[in-house]
């Protein structure tokens, strides 16, 4: 019951898109500080964040629109 219940946490598009998005913030907002900052071209962390929250984002966006989608044909439906 606890595993199910986990899963469909972590398996949740809307949850995971804001993840997602918290990230991409964090980084993107780490490295225009850095950039104001910089004195020389370094590679940090917030980097990787910016790219891993990036193809976390292309990820659920089609997820998202299958939900939709879903959700369209059944007030179709309902309609009939």
């Amino acid at each position: 019951m606890f595993i199910n219940t986990l899963k469909r946490i972590t398996r949740n598009p809307y949850l995971n898109i804001l993840v997602a998005l918290l990230l991409f913030y964090s980084g993107a907002s780490e490295a225009w500080h850095e950039f104001n900052e910089m004195e020389e071209i370094k590679v940090g962390v917030h980097h990787g964040v910016i790219l891993f929250s990036f193809v976390y984002i292309l990820k659920t966006i089609p997820e998202i629109f299958k939900g939709l989608e879903n959700l369209s044909e059944g007030m179709d439906h309902l309609k009939k």
